[in-house]
């Protein structure tokens, strides 16, 4: 098959395409008097590389071979921008040899960001502060070299066209971003009911790997009341840890923000109108950060289905039959303000599929035999149809990224219910097509369908039309419906009764299926299935089911950075060289291993007995008896009153709200604010500190102390010495009247007789003084460093508590408080420094 060296964008210019397999088996005959043309030598060697490739292909496989370590780049001040990769061999997934002759210093940023745009857009930028998980892969390439005349060119009148005399094989770097995890699908799978989480009336189940949380959304109805509630369960045990209430609405949907920190509830009112979407904290269920409507319309929808973008800008798709498509912005940050944007083009939706890399999503309407696709960064959001339909229309879609595109399966669920799988290549969903075979034979009716993360595996929920309505799940190998071979379906397992819908774990090693149960018997629960591997012994009979093809793509992961921020510094600790690296060793290293088993395995292959090994998993939980019938829900009790304020972070203290100079800043000593010191006819340079309310006006001799301001009168020859020696000066504490433009005070103006409260403080030098003249004196050979220190324990407000001294380390978003929040800490030392410009 094609493969074209363009799966991960790794080819470079001038690449030259190279088909994965070669299918030239026929070899030259070659006999005297035979006339030789260029098919014959181009067969010879097509032959031979064929021959080459299908040997490492078949017979070794794929991966690194040796070499190829990636190293921190030598120079600190490179280490945001290159990697070192030494030389080695690989073999990619085609059986094509990559040699790397010599150490290559590689730009990875640089091929981050260009892959960052490729996906967001020409003018987007990373954000800094948000972490990644990247791969440093190596792909081959072909490139023609030593450009030579062609003397006889069909598409070449006056002989000047020239072609390649050599085609070197070279390779290329890349940078993968945030890839997909392979899953747990193994090379065939089981399924086995492990668990049953008794939970009655669940209608959706939510998973976030990140948090290990569960979320299950149950919906109940009684005495004509409906009432919504979600519950969170750990993963590790299952265990709830936390709850809360919908009253009066209807429980449609939930779903988990990529990160796991925010949970979506789509509810409908009981009283009508449209429905709606619950934004909540993880650690906080009780208290919505937000709920908005879905749409403009007034009728209730209880279609309504989400699905999360798993992309920077946090977005939500909303889909149902009477609203349509939206997209809902403003999801992934403290405190949300949803913006929704409808999605042209799409009329009744009723399944949706965001592909994991959150380039495209997947919408099937109601009867139509057309699945649209919607361009994630594009705006505004369109739906544009693929361009093949199917042959019967879809309900259920599900979707899972490769290294070789995207697969969606799609299925009808209709009296002829066929499952269909749907390629899409790199290039994106305009070049999609159908896979020939499709799916039937089920053993029960379907009715929805989910996919492992590698893509693999599908699994059909199913249930039975007969008086029972039990739930099943069937798996079917997507490979061999590729493939075109027959028995792609496994048995159907029993997974309880009136099933409702079904999610698959972020890992794909466990899959939720809520089921109802019989009332009044059985109030139904959600069934934990657990997808297992294949026995090891049968790794041997893969043989039998085919050859390997290139379905993990062709860049060969060398180093994986993981929690990587663009433009950070990459040093060793950073480099992981291990985890996702497929090794491709060698008979010589295999040999070797083998013989290192042998000789510790001590005389006749059996060693002495180790230490007792760690106590074994817990074991099965019994079966439960039959759940009671549920209770009447009490009445809510009203909210309690409100408890004290902590000690600690506080509000309404008296801040510092401006300063006479600019923190670290510098300017000349005239610029300060000039100021009329009481016995001094000139005005004088003065220090002034405002804040945003009234002080008490400190007594004398403790305003010298609460207020100072230092200096080193011999800093020029301390500092030649190696040290600072700055003295506090002597000056007059005055209260003042400041004029304020942003956090900066402009003029100030004494505030004359012996006022009790003022709103800002000045530390003025007058001129008649002797530390005056030192002052200039200093500023007219060099600079003067000045430090000014406020202990705000000694500075009280009006009603007698101590301002918040903390200015600008608020203002630097390094204090201690949240910055804006209104929230301070009483007292506290504030200091700054400036430079004092020579006159």
């Amino acid at each position: 098959m094609g493969d074209c060296n363009c799966k991960h964008g790794a080819s470079g210019a001038q690449g030259v395409c190279v088909e994965c397999d070669i299918p030239q088996l026929a070899r030259n005959n070659y006999f005297t008097g035979k006339l030789l043309v260029e098919r014959d030598f181009t067969d010879e060697q097509r032959y031979v590389l064929g021959k080459l490739r299908r040997h490492n292909q078949h017979l070794h496989g794929w991966g690194v071979v040796c070499g190829l370590k990636v190293k921190q780049h030598p120079n600190p001040g490179c280490q945001e921008r290159f990697v070192v990769i030494e030389p080695g061999t690989a073999i990619d997934c085609c059986g094509r040899e990559i040699l790397v002759p010599r150490e290559e210093y590689f730009d990875f940023e640089a091929k981050f960001l260009s892959n960052w745009q490729k996906q967001y857009g020409p003018n987007a930028q990373p954000d800094l502060e948000k972490s990644h998980k990247i791969q440093i892969c190596v792909s081959y390439k072909e490139c023609g070299t030593e450009d030579i005349p062609v003397l006889f060119d069909d598409c070449s009148c006056d002989a000047t066209s020239c072609q390649p005399n050599r085609i070197l094989e070279s390779y290329g770097f890349d940078v993968l971003m945030d890839p997909q995890t392979a899953g747990g699908d193994g090379l065939g799978v089981q399924l086995k009911w492990d668990n049953t989480l008794h939970f009655a009336k669940v209608v959706r189940v939510a998973e976030s790997e990140a948090t290990e949380r569960l979320y299950l959304l149950t919906s109940t109805t009684s005495g004509g009341t409906n009432t919504a509630a979600l519950y969170q369960l750990d993963t590790t045990d299952y265990n709830v840890v936390g709850s809360t209430i919908f009253s009066d609405s209807t429980g449609l949907d939930v779903a988990v923000s990529p990160t796991g920190d925010f949970v979506y509830v789509a509810l409908q009112p009981s009283a009508g109108g449209a429905p709606q979407v619950n934004v909540l904290s993880w650690k906080d269920l009780a208290n919505p950060i937000s709920t908005s409507s879905v749409g403009t319309g007034s009728s209730p929808d209880l279609t309504l289905a989400l699905s999360v973008v798993p992309a920077p800008d946090g977005r939500l798709l909303a889909i149902g039959n009477k609203v349509g498509v939206f997209a809902i912005s403003g999801m992934n940050v403290p405190a949300p303000n949803p913006i929704q944007t409808p999605v042209t083009g799409i009329s009744n939706p009723m399944a949706i599929a965001v592909s994991p890399g959150g380039h495209y999503a997947y919408v099937a309407s109601n009867g139509s035999t057309s699945i649209s696709w919607i361009d994630l960064s594009s705006s505004p959001l369109t739906g544009v149809a693929l361009p093949q339909p199917l042959p019967t229309a879809p309900s259920s879609l599900a979707i899972a990224e490769t290294t070789k595109g995207d697969t969606l399966a799609a299925l009808d669920t209709s009296a002829a219910p066929a499952l269909y799988f749907i390629t899409i290549p790199p290039a994106g969903p305009a070049s999609a097509s159908i896979v020939t075979q499709k799916v039937t034979g089920f053993a029960y009716p379907p009715s929805e369908v989910l996919i492992s993360p590698s893509g693999n595996w599908a699994y059909v929920l199913e249930l039975d039309s007969g008086g029972n309505h039990d739930a099943y799940l069937q798996v079917v190998d997507e490979h061999l419906v590729e493939q075109n071979q027959p028995n792609f379906l496994g048995s159907a397992v029993a997974v309880g009764i009136a099933p409702v819908s079904e999610a698959i774990s972020e890992d794909g090693a466990h899959i939720y299926v809520p089921f109802s149960g019989t009332s009044p018997f059985d109030n139904g629960g959600v069934a934990v299935v657990e997808v297992l591997q294949s026995d090891c012994a049968d790794l041997f009979l893969q043989s039998i089911e085919g050859c390997p093809d290139c379905t993990d793509g062709n860049c060969v992961v060398l180093a994986t950075i993981n929690g990587y921020k663009y433009g950070q510094v990459v040093t060793e600790a950073d480099i992981d060289n291990v985890t996702d690296r497929h090794l491709l060793v060698s008979t010589d290293v295999l040999t070797q291993v083998v013989r290192c088993l042998l000789d510790q395995g001590g005389a006749g292959g059996v060693g002495p007995q180790g230490p007792p090994g760690p106590a074994g998993a817990t074991g099965l939980q019994g079966p439960q008896g039959l759940q009671g019938i549920q209770g009447i829900q009490g009445i809510q009790g009203i909210p309690g009153p409100t408890g004290p304020a902590g000690p600690g972070l506080e509000k309404g203290l008296v801040q510092i709200t401006a300063l006479g100079w600019k923190h670290g800043g510098s300017l000349k000593f005239s610029a300060l604010p000039l100021i009329t010191t009481p016995g001094d006819d000139a005005r004088s340079p003065g220090i002034v500190i405002a804040f945003n309310d009234w002080i008490r006006m400190p007594p004398t001799l403790d305003a010298t102390r609460i207020f100072q301001v230092l200096i080193d009168p011999q800093e020029q020859g301390d500092l030649a010495a190696g040290f600072e020696n700055p003295c506090a000066i002597t000056g007059s504490i005055i209260p003042v009247t400041a004029t304020i433009a942003g956090n900066l005070v402009t003029s100030a103006t004494p505030i004359l007789g012996s006022p009790a409260k003022t709103q800002a403080l000045a530390f003025v030098v007058g001129r008649n003084t002797r530390i005056f003249a030192t002052i200039s004196k200093i500023l007219k050979e060099g600079e003067l460093n000045v430090w000014i220190r406020l202990r705000g324990d000694f500075l009280l407000d009006m009603s007698g508590r101590a301002v918040s001294a903390e200015f600008v380390r608020a203002d630097f978003d390094t204090g201690e408080r949240p910055h804006g929040s209104g929230l301070c800490l009483e007292g506290g030392l504030f200091e700054s420094w400036l430079v004092l410009q020579k006159t």
